[in-house]
């Protein structure tokens, strides 16, 4: 038999994952890229330290939703509408309480768990710590946003406003950290996350809800 159109078929329906995975890279972690060229191997030390606890604050969307909600959504999303919206709903909720926990504790920790971790040398990392700390509560109701937007015939939706973002990342961190140092980076971390939280609410309300 051929099976040839059936490969197509997945690697058509497979592109957009691997196709957001590259643009993933690009808007949240090009930023050490960046600060290492433009100010050298020890302020990307202290910009990975920073990136080291978000992307450990991480987890907890990825568990929510990639591990245990993601099926659930798939099949409320063609079979219980109902559910589909609720779990929205309340998911935006949870996530922002949960976002602003994770700002508040890493703020009020990063003194001591930066000189704990990583010794007292990367003393100057605390504050930028602190900073990349406003971008747990936007990912983390971007996750809930995002997570809709997986299913059905969102996905390449979300791949463009992923890419869209990508794009803004590129443009904007180099006269960022030119003007602002490594924190120039984390700003426009903060400001990408704000772009892709705002694309995905419109999105989700124009199109899966």
């Amino acid at each position: 038999k051929d099976y040839s159109p059936n490969i197509i078929k997945i690697i058509k329906e497979a592109a957009p994952f691997g196709v957001a995975g590259l643009f993933y890279l690009i808007y949240y972690q090009f930023g050490v890229v960046f600060v290492r060229q433009i100010l050298g191997a020890e302020e990307a030390g202290y910009y990975s330290v920073a990136f080291t606890f978000l992307s450990a604050s991480l987890l907890v969307p990825s568990v929510i939703y990639q591990k245990f909600l993601l099926p659930k959504l798939h099949r409320w999303a063609y079979h219980d509408r109902e559910k589909f919206i609720m779990a929205y709903h309340y998911g935006n909720y949870i996530m922002l309480g949960l976002g602003l926990l994770g700002l508040l504790t890493l703020w009020l920790l990063a003194p001591y768990i930066v000189p704990l971790l990583f010794g007292k040398k990367y003393d100057a990392a605390i504050s930028i710590v602190q900073l990349m700390a406003f971008n747990i509560p936007l990912v983390y109701i971007a996750s809930s946003a995002g997570a809709l937007l997986v299913t059905q015939e969102h996905m390449k939706t979300k791949v463009k406003y992923m890419g869209l973002s990508a794009l803004v990342s590129l443009i904007l961190n180099a006269p960022m950290i030119y003007i602002f140092g490594v924190s120039g980076a984390i700003y426009t971390n903060i400001v990408c996350n704000i772009l892709i939280t705002f694309l995905y609410f419109r999105a989700v309300k124009l199109r899966a809800l």
